[in-house]
C-alpha cells in the first residue's frame, strides 16, 4: 500500500515537468518573435547597435590593403562596422561610397538590409551624389563591402528614416538630421 502514494507522486512530477517543458518552448518562441519582429521577419535596421569598429572609408581602405594581410583579416573580417564616406551611386537596395581625389580608386559597395531598403525608398531617391553618409553593416573582407547595412545617424548610430534622409538632403549632408517623429 505504501507504493501507491509514491507512484501517484511520480505521475504528478511527470505532469509538472511536461507543463514546464511546454511553457519553456512557448517562451522560447515568444522570445524569437520579439528578437525578429512580431511578424517573424528580421527587424529593419537589424545591423543597428554598437559597431565593432567605426572608420572613415579611407581608414578602412588603408587597413584593408596596406597592413599585414593576415592581421588585417583578423581585425576586419565579419565585423559590424560603421563607415563614413562620400555617396557615389544609389540603387533601390544598395549604394556605393567612394573617396574622390585619392590616388587609388577607393570604393565600397553597401548592400542594404532588404526591409530597411524597402522602408526608406523615397529617402534613397532623395539622396544626391557627393553627400557624406554613414552606414553600418557586416564587413566582407574579401569583397570590400558591407551587407545587411543601414544608413545611420553619425552621432547616435540609429537607422535613418525616409523623413530623416529627405531632411538630410535639404539641410545639406554636413548637418545632422532632425530626430524622428514620435512613434517611429
Amino acid at each position: 500500500m505504501a507504493l501507491l502514494p509514491v507512484l501517484a507522486g511520480c505521475d504528478r512530477h511527470a505532469a509538472e515537468l511536461a507543463t514546464l517543458k511546454s511553457e519553456n518552448e512557448r517562451l522560447k518562441t515568444e522570445l524569437a518573435k520579439l528578437r525578429q519582429g512580431s511578424d517573424g521577419a528580421k527587424e529593419p535596421g537589424a545591423a543597428a547597435g554598437k559597431p565593432d569598429l567605426t572608420l572613415t572609408l579611407i581608414e578602412l581602405w588603408t587597413q584593408r590593403f596596406e597592413e599585414n594581410e593576415f592581421r588585417a583579416q583578423q581585425r576586419l573580417a565579419g565585423k559590424l562596422m560603421r563607415v563614413t564616406g562620400t555617396l557615389d551611386e544609389v540603387a533601390s537596395d544598395r549604394l556605393s561610397l567612394h573617396e574622390p581625389g585619392q590616388a587609388r580608386n577607393v570604393r565600397m559597395t553597401i548592400n542594404l538590409e532588404k526591409q530597411y531598403a524597402a522602408r526608406v525608398q523615397q529617402g534613397l531617391g532623395a539622396l544626391e551624389k557627393g553627400a557624406m553618409l554613414t552606414v553600418q553593416g557586416k564587413f566582407s573582407y574579401d569583397r570590400m563591402e558591407l551587407s545587411d547595412a543601414t544608413i545611420v545617424d553619425k552621432t547616435s548610430g540609429a537607422p535613418m528614416t525616409t523623413q530623416q534622409l529627405q531632411a538630410f538632403v535639404q539641410l545639406g549632408s554636413g548637418a545632422p538630421p532632425p530626430p524622428p517623429p514620435k512613434g517611429q
